[in-house]
């Protein structure tokens, strides 16, 4: 018997909202995300996932959107990095993880245990598709977000015309 998954397709804003302007990528993240983009991302870092476990000593900057390229199937892998790198996610910003590996709605279960245990909740998931090359996709923000807090800092901070798409973005 063969088991059909059905996945909405994720939307490239969800990835990359409004309110990113500082963006990092670990591991082998899809390139094509930054070929469209509809709002002006100020800086994006490049880094291993190697340079963020225990044993490394690289510091990550603090970013609005941290992009994931990982094996979800390794739940300590994951584990380790929220535990390394979370301090580096703005407190309004968002993990996204794109999952490799088997059995994925298996392992979205188990992420977000894993997420639940560091703070953090699942808040979209579905496919990005790079070609014919479909991707699960999970977004994760911190258990205790706010989109009307954060549409408000960010209407406060001068940049009133992504308030909304924010809220918008949370959907």
């Amino acid at each position: 018997m063969v088991t059909k998954v059905c996945a909405s397709v994720i939307d490239l804003d969800k990835i990359i909202p409004c309110f990113a302007r500082r963006v990092l990528k670990l591991g082998d993240v899809p390139e094509s995300i930054f070929k469209r983009k509809h709002h002006e991302v100020e800086k994006v870092w490049q880094m291993s996932l190697e340079s963020v476990l225990p044993e490394a000593k690289a510091v990550a900057p603090v970013v609005d959107s941290l992009l994931v390229a990982i094996d979800c199937a390794q739940d300590t892998l994951i584990a380790t990095l929220l535990s390394n790198i979370e301090q580096s996610v703005a407190k309004n910003g968002q993990i996204v993880f794109f999952c490799s590996g088997p059995n994925f709605s298996t392992s979205r279960e188990s992420i977000e245990r894993v997420l639940a245990m560091h703070g953090w909740m699942l808040c979209h998931h579905g496919l990005y598709t790079e070609g014919s090359n479909p991707i699960w996709t999970l977004i994760a923000v911190r258990a205790a977000y706010n989109p009307v807090e954060h549409a408000r800092g960010i209407a406060a901070a001068g940049r009133a015309d992504h308030h909304r798409g924010q809220l918008l973005h949370r959907r």
